[in-house]
Parts: C-alpha cells; structure tokens; sequence
C-alpha cells in the first residue's frame, strides 16, 4: 500500500510538472515590442511610414500591414516591407485630423500567424472616434485565454490517465 501511495504521489508531482511546462510554453508567442508611432500617440501630422517591432524575427512570406482612417478607408502606400523583426508600409500624406488605426499580420519564426493593431491621432480627434482595436494576443484576450485553458486541462487529463494506470498495475496481484 505505502508504494501505491508513492506512485501516487509522484504521479502528481508529474502531472504538475507537466502543466507548469504547459504552461510556460504557451506564453512563447510573439509579441510587440513596440510601434512607431507609439500606440495611441498624438501627432501635429502624419507620419511618413508606420511600423511595428516583434521580439522574434518573422518569416518573409504572408506579411501585410494597412494603416485606416476612422472611415475603415486605407491611407497607406505601397506595400509592407519586412526587415528582420520590423514590418513598416508608408503612408498619404497630407492626411486629415482623426484617429487612425494600423493593423498588420505576419507569420513568426514558429509559423504562427500574429495579428496585431495600434492606433495613432492626427491634430485634435474628432468628437465620436471608434473604439481601440486590441492586439488578439495580448494577455487576457480570449483567444490567449482559451488556448491557455485548452492546454491546462488537456495536460491534466493526461496527468489523471496515467496516475489511474500506475495505480490500477500496482493493484494487480503479482501471480
């Protein structure tokens, strides 16, 4: 009995384990760094390019960037440049006083697609301006939230598995 309580035992402490890794790698996704205008900055005109930095280099295919006016209209120009772990695109110029959002996509080094978004004002912004977008993989946003879940409890239903198996063979009489 004392050796069934030991395998027991070690099974959880495995089973912790394994969810602490779980864990630990979930949160191994890119992220911003930082943008250019910085998020929600307050500019006297427009910039020549927007940008945003990841912390791992992206891969060179399947990038694309758009910066929009508060009308969803696209004011950028050109096409998205990817220089390592920089996405940039230019943008119109003149633009008018408003809120402008800029979206982008990229895929990272792991082959994981990242989307991303910030916002940047022109001049004074308009009275009504439409909500932020957030950035999908920011910590507590759903998507995040539920793969995190996903990972947590699909570890320990392995865990509980294989605590039943050791338990159920240490059981059987040795004949």
């Amino acid at each position: 009995m004392r050796i069934l309580a030991i395998r027991i035992v070690g099974g959880a402490l495995a089973v912790v384990a394994m969810t602490l890794l779980a864990l630990g790698g979930a949160s191994a996704h890119t992220q911003v760094l930082s943008t250019s205008p910085d998020d929600g900055a307050h500019l006297l005109s427009a910039p020549e390019v927007v940008s945003a930095t990841f912390d791992q280099t992206l891969l060179p295919a399947g990038n694309a960037m758009v910066v929009l006016d508060s009308d969803r209209h696209n004011v950028s120009i050109g096409a998205a440049k990817l220089r390592g772990s920089t996405i940039s695109i230019g943008v119109r110029s003149p633009l008018p006083d408003g809120r402008y959002q800029v979206a982008s996509r990229v895929i990272s080094s792991d082959g994981h697609p990242i989307e991303a978004s910030f916002t940047f004002i022109i001049g004074k912004p308009p009275a009504s301006t439409p909500p932020v977008v957030r950035d999908v993989n920011e910590p507590g946003s759903g998507e995040s939230r539920n793969g995190l879940i996903a990972i947590v409890i699909g570890t320990l239903a392995i865990g509980i598995v294989v605590i039943w198996l050791v338990a159920r063979r240490v059981r059987r009489p040795v004949g």
